[in-house]
């Protein structure tokens, strides 16, 4: 009996296609209304995306496994299984470049360094709090482990004393046993190794690249206002039952006065979103004192400020990486105060984009600027 792909007993090859089959490669419900499966951006945006796609011929594929191993292909949402952080922790590695270290909350009760206390998938810098003094130590974690039995700890909206002593105690000793206590709770939260960055005020560098490898801009972000600025008190009433406590945020319990969980917590991160001031290293020259000295301290020179050169090998691979994620994304560093080594934070998909970085008019919206950023990389000549 012939073989299938024979003709008259002679076997015959399949033609072998001079380039990759582009593909892109997206979750089941990805742009179906209504539907779960929609990861970063509306159904309206998965829609144009999945038009600009077809548009340059590529075969659209809902589900199955990405294949890394495929220079053409792109995807979203396929590492949906996989919690960001290791995500980022794999890319990293294969990158040849390290992240701040994660540590147990017993190690964190123990040690005299400061640790970062985050929530990992959160976005534009919220649910992160810098841990420097055993105090805010014990009193962040007795916070996380409490979660919504924080209530139980007022009668008639008096502090039981006794029962807080009793819980500080138990936390300082490792003894995560209480019947109040929510492991689950504690474990949504990781603690990193505190990367201070040099100069007043808080830094980051971040790099914009597609999934082909190609960076698009880089920039950089300082914080607001300088290094041990600390975050403005809760001014709003303390709840103190559980009916007060619906629909509110518990981490007011670490920003009220007036909270026996109260750390005082410094404003430290630098984003955007959070008030961050952005420097878009484009080679324009910088004259703004504050951002000079920024820059300089960076060792970034303010006259022609560009991506230092040892990130550009870096973030091409992690872009490349990616590109099973996202088509583009923004990759954050940090620079160390006491090493100069460039620490990778996270890697960021669907990033916001500056106009200013693509070249485009200050006016221009979120929506347009993926549009026009999703638009050069499918031209890209690599693949035509």
């Amino acid at each position: 009996m012939a073989d299938e792909n024979s003709n008259n007993g002679e076997q015959v090859f399949p033609e072998v296609s001079p380039k990759p089959r582009k593909v892109f490669r997206v979750p089941k419900g990805y742009a179906i209304p209504d539907s779960a499966s929609t990861f970063v951006r509306d159904v309206g945006m998965e829609q144009q995306f999945l038009d600009l796609f077809r548009l340059h011929g590529f075969a659209i594929t809902r589900g199955g496994i990405f294949n890394q191993n495929n220079p053409n292909e792109f995807g979203e949402g396929n590492n949906s299984d996989i919690s960001q952080r290791d995500t980022d922790r794999k890319i990293s590695e294969k990158a040849g470049v390290k992240m701040p270290e994660i540590h147990s909350p017993q190690e964190v009760i123990e040690s005299d360094k400061r640790f970062v206390a985050k929530i990992p998938d959160a976005q534009r810098g919220e649910s992160k709090f810098l841990l420097e003094t055993k105090e805010q130590k014990l009193k962040f974690l007795a916070w996380s482990l409490l979660a919504n039995n924080i209530s139980k700890l007022f009668i008639d909206g008096k502090l039981i004393d006794a029962k807080l002593k009793d819980i500080f105690a138990k936390v300082e000793r490792g003894d995560f046993s209480d019947d109040l206590f929510d492991v689950k709770a504690l474990n949504r939260w990781i603690f990193e190794d505190y990367i201070e960055t040099p100069g007043l005020f808080n830094t980051s560098l971040r790099v914009v690249v597609d999934g082909l490898g190609t960076i698009h801009y880089s920039q950089v972000a300082r914080s607001d206002n300088p290094k041990d600025t600390y975050s403005s008190p809760v001014s709003q009433s303390l709840p103190t039952d559980i009916v007060a406590l619906w629909g509110k945020d518990l981490a007011i319990f670490l920003e009220h006065p007036d909270s026996p969980f109260y750390i005082r917590p410094k404003s430290f991160v630098s984003n955007i979103a959070r008030g961050g001031k952005p420097i878009i290293l484009d080679g324009s020259p910088v004259e703004e004192d504050t951002s000079k000295k920024v820059l300089e301290d960076l060792g970034i020179d303010p006259s022609n400020p560009q991506m230092p050169m040892i990130l550009q090998p870096i973030a091409s691979k992690i872009g490349r990486l990616s590109r099973g994620n996202y088509p583009f994304v923004g990759i954050d560093f940090l620079k160390s105060k006491d090493t100069g080594e460039l620490i990778l934070l996270e890697v960021n998909a669907g990033p916001h984009l500056r106009p200013e970085g693509l070249g485009l008019p200050d006016s221009t919206s979120d929506t347009d600027c993926d549009l026009e950023l999703l638009r050069r990389i499918l031209n890209s000549p690599i693949l035509t």
